[in-house]
């Protein structure tokens, strides 16, 4: 008979059986009845009696498909079900329906598009696409969109040619069951679609972190929550599986295990009839209720919510500790194309900031250079600390920078230059003056292809009003040329212990020289006696003493100078 299948409330049923038309008016009905009543149509064997029919309504263009079901139980009885589908199977009639035509059309060409992007994607990145979960959502959408296109193109067809059966053969019952079926699968479909596109703007706000939480604290607790979920059904299902061998012949709700994992859902949600459950047993009906909400809704439940809630505050802290990338709202606020162009006019600056300082260096690597040269005042080819020092002092050094300078290349610690440590100098200025030559000339070529770019408005409040205002910048500038002080003087003073520290170390060695030559000659010594070399001993010993005493004070000294400098720094 072309039936389909339908799903009452005992059974499924078949489109097969025997069918009669009742006609299209009252009077032929009612004598076709009359007809299958004599000649007992309804047997003992009849399970179930199905009455179809289709009624259209002009004025809001809709199809109503109705099926009402009579159940035969063996037990006896009737039980009816009825189902009512109101469709809208002529789709386009009203200019509105011809809208709709055109939105749908933009949506194939949406998904035509669609189709053709990821279809790229896939290729360019293998299977490793396959492992993002909003990729996978894409490709259900996708799906589902190509399953109700075709749908919606098959029901055109088929409604087109049925109506026209119909206007032909007006006798002949037309069956819309089919059709009514499968548009309220449709209908179905679009909703699952449109849910899956909504699902994805969270891809999309994801820029804000507050926006982010939700998916990150799902993400992070998903393997607590598959873990807790396997014990959670455990004690679920065997409190169903409990609940309907004690009250299933009693309680509807119970009736089939289905039907009582439901109704402890329910239960969780507080919808629930504990008085039928008190009915059908007085002992086991409170004692299977209290026992469910103490280990289901105390325990459990609070467990679950204990997982989320952890994970929901370490995902919190994180955000709130961590930098903030990117966000929309900042997007939207601040990321304008003017504060680019700005940002960028400012970079170029520092650039040419970077070359003029390298030059500074330059330059001054020439004047100790020249200073170097003029300083041997006797022509002894030696260089003493005191020559250096006046050259270098009239070029505007710091006392620290020309004895570090100097310790660096008085290797022996005579405090005089021979004439090797003086090539040494004299080769590391020429290598350090040729590095920054190459560096500078790096820069300028980097500097002149950015400057081919236009130039922008926005430098130092030129622009729109959107930049930066000019006091904040200066009180920028200062905070960071006063930054740049402090950590320059620790690098100074760094460089000061490190000297010093060379020096004690020369001078201990020296020391060791001095006292094994002046123990030799002591012990050497015949006209002393034992008690005159162990007291010139002591003495020997205290000074040693006390001339590291004072260098290691130094060196402390020093050394809180530069705590003292570090915290300053801080504090800027």
């Amino acid at each position: 008979m072309n039936g389909s299948n339908h799903w009452a409330l005992l059974a499924t049923y078949t489109g097969a059986g025997s069918f009669r038309d009742l006609g299209i008016t009252k009077k032929q009905a009612l004598a076709r009845l009359e007809v299958l009543k004599q000649n007992l149509w309804i047997s003992r064997a009849t399970r179930a009696v199905f009455i179809d029919f289709t009624v259209y309504n002009a004025n809001l263009n809709l199809f109503c498909v109705v099926k009402l079901c009579f159940e035969f139980p063996a037990t006896g009885g009737m039980i009816p079900s009825w189902s009512f589908r109101t469709v809208k199977l002529l789709r386009y009639v009203n200019p509105y329906d011809y809208f709709i035509m055109a939105c749908e059309v933009s949506i194939i060409l949406f998904i035509l598009y669609y189709i053709v992007e990821e279809s790229l994607e896939i290729k360019k990145n293998g299977c490793v696409y396959f492992y993002e979960v909003w990729n996978i959502l894409d490709l259900l959408v996708i799906g589902v969109s190509l399953i109700c296109i075709a749908f919606s193109a098959f029901r055109t067809v088929v409604v087109d040619n049925m109506l026209e059966d119909l206007l032909s053969k007006p006798d002949i019952f037309p069956d819309f069951e089919f059709l009514g079926f499968w548009q309220m699968q449709y209908n179905n479909a679009v909703a699952v679609d449109i849910f899956i596109a909504w699902i994805k703007v969270f891809k999309y706000i994801s820029f804000n972190k507050t926006m982010t939480q939700l998916s990150s604290t799902l993400s992070r607790c998903s393997k607590d929550i598959g873990g807790f979920a396997v014990m959670f059904f455990i004690v679920f299902f065997a409190f169903a599986q409990l609940g309907y061998l004690l009250f299933g012949s009693i309680v509807k709700e119970f009736s089939t295990f289905g039907t009582a994992v439901f109704t402890l859902l329910r239960l969780i949600l507080g919808d629930f009839d504990f008085e039928a459950l008190e009915n059908a047993n007085r002992v086991l009906g409170p004692i299977y209720f209290l026992s469910y909400i103490f280990f289901v809704f105390f325990v459990l439940m609070n467990m679950f919510l204990a997982i989320i809630n952890d994970t929901y505050a370490e995902v919190k802290a994180e955000i709130a500790e961590s930098n903030s990338e990117f966000e929309i709202a900042d997007f939207f606020k601040k990321c304008k194309l003017v504060q680019y162009l700005y940002l960028l006019e400012i970079a170029e600056l520092l650039g040419y900031n970077n070359i003029l300082g390298k030059l500074g260096k330059r330059d001054k690597i020439q004047d100790i250079q020249n200073a170097l040269r003029i300083a041997d005042f006797d022509g002894d080819k030696k260089l003493s600390y005191q020559e250096v020092r006046q050259q270098l002092k009239a070029r505007n050094l710091s006392e620290m920078e020309i004895e570090m300078l100097f310790a660096k290349y008085d290797v022996d610690g005579n405090r005089e230059l021979d004439e090797k440590e003086m090539q040494q100098m004299f080769a590391d200025l020429e290598g350090q003056k040729l590095q920054l030559d190459d560096e500078i000339n790096n820069q300028q070529s980097m500097v002149a292809s950015d400057s081919s770019r236009p130039p922008t408005a926005a430098v130092y409040g030129r622009g729109n009003g959107s930049n930066v205002p000019a006091d904040e910048f200066n009180v920028l500038t200062r905070r960071v040329d006063r930054m740049e002080h402090s950590i320059g003087s620790i690098v100074s003073k760094i460089d000061a212990v490190l000297v010093k520290m060379e020096g004690m170390e020369k001078a201990k060695v020296k020391r060791r020289e001095n006292m094994n030559k002046i123990l030799n000659s002591i012990s050497e010594s015949e006209n002393l006696d034992e008690k005159a070399k162990r007291q010139q001993m002591e003495q020997l010993v205290r000074k040693s003493c006390n001339a590291g005493t004072l260098i290691n004070h130094s060196i402390c000294a020093d050394k809180d100078h530069i705590s003292e400098l570090s915290s300053h720094c801080n504090m800027h």
